[in-house]
C-alpha cells in the first residue's frame, strides 16, 4: 500500500510540475531567440557585395565570354570571396544570439530544405540562418569562379546569373530587414 501512494505523489509531483512549466511558457517567462539579431552592418556590407558582384557580371557579360578569360578576372572573384567571407564571419558570430529552440527550429528548417533540394542537412549544422544564406551566395560565387575555369561562358550565361544574383541577394536582404524593430 505504501509504494502505491509513493507512486502516486511521484505521479502528482510530476503532473503538477508540468502545469508549472506550461503555465509559465503560456505566460511569456520563457523567450525563444528564433533568429540571430537585426545587423546593419551586415546588411550595409550585403549592399555593398551587392554592388561589387552586380559591377563583376556586367564586365562578365561584355568581356566574359573571351577565350582564357579566367586568369584575367580571377582577382575579381577573389575579391568577391574575402567579401563574403568577412560576412559569413559576422552572421555566424550573430549565431551565438540564438538559443538552444532556436537552433532545433534551424536545424528543422534544414533537413526540410535539404529535403526539398537533394543537399546536405549538415551544411548549414550550428549556424543562423542568415549565416546559412551567405553560404548559399559564397556557393554561388564558387561556381561561378569553377565554371568559368574549365569553359568559355556566353554573355547570355552572364545574363541568368546576374538575376540568380539578384534572387540570392534579395532572399537575405530581405531575411535580415524583416528581424529590424519597427
Amino acid at each position: 500500500m505504501l509504494s502505491k501512494i509513493n507512486i502516486f505523489r511521484g505521479y502528482r509531483l510530476t503532473q503538477a510540475l508540468v502545469i508549472v512549466l506550461f503555465s509559465l511558457l503560456l505566460s511569456g517567462c520563457f523567450t525563444v531567440t528564433w533568429v540571430s539579431p537585426y545587423d546593419q552592418k551586415l546588411v550595409d556590407g550585403l549592399e555593398e557585395f551587392h554592388k561589387d558582384a552586380a559591377t563583376f557580371v556586367v564586365k562578365m557579360e561584355n568581356d566574359g565570354s573571351k577565350k582564357d578569360s579566367f586568369q584575367e578576372f580571377k582577382p575579381e572573384y577573389d575579391k568577391l570571396m574575402v567579401k563574403l567571407d568577412t560576412l559569413l564571419v559576422r552572421a555566424t558570430a550573430n549565431s551565438s544570439h540564438i538559443d538552444d529552440h532556436g537552433m532545433d527550429i534551424q536545424e528543422l528548417i534544414n533537413e526540410a530544405l535539404a529535403d526539398a533540394t537533394g543537399g546536405d542537412p549538415n551544411q548549414f549544422k550550428d549556424v543562423s540562418l542568415s549565416a546559412a544564406q551567405i553560404i548559399d551566395l559564397r556557393n554561388l560565387i564558387v561556381k561561378w569562379r569553377e565554371d568559368h575555369k574549365l569553359q568559355d561562358r556566353s554573355t547570355g550565361v552572364w545574363k541568368v546569373r546576374r538575376a540568380a544574383l539578384g534572387r540570392a541577394i534579395v532572399a537575405v536582404m530581405t531575411f535580415e530587414l524583416s528581424k529590424k524593430a519597427e
